[in-house]
């Protein structure tokens, strides 16, 4: 695999300025871009092997000094030798380079005075992706304010250059030479509909994405696009029995394809189990002028029977059960041990290893969302036979439905319970999908 590696003639004439810019030298720069493609497991943004021409076509110095910037803030912490904050940019013998922190500051810098150069015209592709690393960066951190308004800005940006459109007239199943070329798109896309995702699941409120208008085809394999070999792909469905069936029939066995129709479960799971929204209530703004000792009749209006909640648990339970069915077998996780590096030998890689552990993470976090809503619930009907209902508790002896829908829930804590305790190798968050992070941040809210 092409490393992605700048040389010194390609980089000929604008290395001075990039090195000014970002308080760095040529040879820091070039390991810090090998270290990235290295590390970086959580998305996949950049058609590797053409790394280099895309740099150089970058017209924007300020895109471009914030896109290196905002990668390199991850990078560095991959250095062999961890290094202090510098006092000044310009670089020499007797200063350190720059740090993780002073690489992300950098990059918010820039983005600031490229966003204002746009003015009303859409922003490059390479800036909209320097935002999307500062963002997830931000959102390893926390959720706060502002890590919960660059998501939005995000989804703005890529509405604006209408990425949520890219594959409109195409058919599912097929693809052209002529939308192939924009697979970096997809991936921008997708990676800012997981930030979306996670964002609001954290604070527990609608996503900025709208699923019914995203016709975008989900990302193909890396080996598929880095080979430029057009690959067949799908959309996400709105219907979540549909999802793994639309992925199987497309054969599509794209790790993030499969992690994205899984992280898309977990998220219409947590709309039903949010106690302040979805199948409980709605969160509506009372009105200032109607007594206090009553409701509002928007809220009474949005509350939805037992009957109705359980039938999504169960709809969205079943799609999950055939979901893991489905999964293809290079993706699940069977108990050993991921290694978290890359190994030849055994036809491994850290990627791989970083994508079972994400999808693993992230199917534990849908059962523990249907779970604990199955256990909310008072049932004011008969339940239907566990057959029905539930083909993951088929083995389980007759009991009360109270003590099956505990137990579920157990396992899933143990599920979580074993991945991190037998890989003790597990890697920084930092190169994950959020999906570990995810998992604790959604389940304390």
């Amino acid at each position: 695999m092409t490393s992605g590696r700048m040389s010194d003639e390609e980089l000929s004439s604008v290395q001075d300025d990039v090195c000014q810019a970002l308080g760095t030298t040529l040879e820091d720069i070039r390991s810090l871009i090998d270290l990235y493609f290295s590390n970086m497991t959580a998305f996949s943004l950049f058609h590797q092997p053409t790394f280099t021409e895309k740099l150089l076509q970058i017209d924007s110095k300020h895109d471009l000094y914030a896109l290196l910037a905002a990668m390199f803030s991850f990078s560095s912490r991959y250095r062999s030798q961890p290094v202090q904050a510098t006092e000044s940019r310009q670089v020499d013998k007797d200063k350190n380079l720059p740090t993780s922190e002073e690489f992300l500051n950098l990059a918010y810098e820039y983005t600031s005075t490229a966003f204002n150069a746009y003015a009303d015209e859409p922003p490059s592709m390479s800036l909209l992706q320097a935002v999307v690393l500062t963002t997830f960066a931000e959102l390893i951190k926390g959720v706060r304010a502002r890590a919960w308004r660059s998501v939005g800005t995000c989804v703005r940006v890529a509405y604006e250059r209408q990425l949520h459109l890219i594959d409109a007239d195409s058919e599912p199943g097929t693809i052209q030479a002529e939308t192939w070329v924009v697979e970096e798109q997809r991936r921008t896309w997708w990676a800012i509909w997981e930030l979306d995702v996670f964002a609001s699941t954290v604070r527990r409120s609608p996503t900025a994405i709208d699923w019914d208008t995203n016709e975008t085809f989900l990302p193909v394999d890396d080996e598929f696009w880095f080979a430029c070999t057009p690959q067949p792909s799908c959309f996400l469905e709105r219907d979540p029995e549909m999802r793994w069936k639309s992925l199987q029939a497309s054969k599509n066995l794209s790790p993030k394809a499969w992690f994205i129709a899984i992280n898309s479960i977990m998220r219409n799971a947590q709309v039903l189990s949010n106690p302040r929204g979805g199948a409980r209530n709605v969160a509506v703004r009372r009105d200032p002028s109607a007594p206090s000792r009553h409701p509002p009749k928007a809220l009474k209006q949005a509350r939805r029977s037992v009957t109705e909640s359980t039938d999504d648990l169960s709809i969205l339970n079943n799609s999950l059960y055939c979901f893991l069915m489905a999964l293809p077998d290079h993706l699940r996780h069977r108990g050993g041990f991921l290694a978290f590096c890359d190994d030849p030998t055994r036809g491994r890689s850290r990627q791989l290893d970083s994508d079972i552990y994400s999808i693993h993470i992230m199917t534990q976090l849908a059962r523990f969302m249907i779970s604990r809503e199955n256990l909310y619930w008072e049932v004011e009907k008969e339940s239907p036979s566990p057959h029905q209902e539930d083909p993951q508790l088929d083995h389980l002896p007759d009991t009360t439905e109270g003590e099956r829908r505990w137990k579920c829930y157990l396992d899933t804590a143990d599920g979580i319970m074993d991945i991190i305790i037998f890989n003790t190798s597990t890697p920084s968050l930092a190169v994950l999908s959020g999906s570990g992070q995810q998992f604790f941040w959604s389940t304390s809210a």
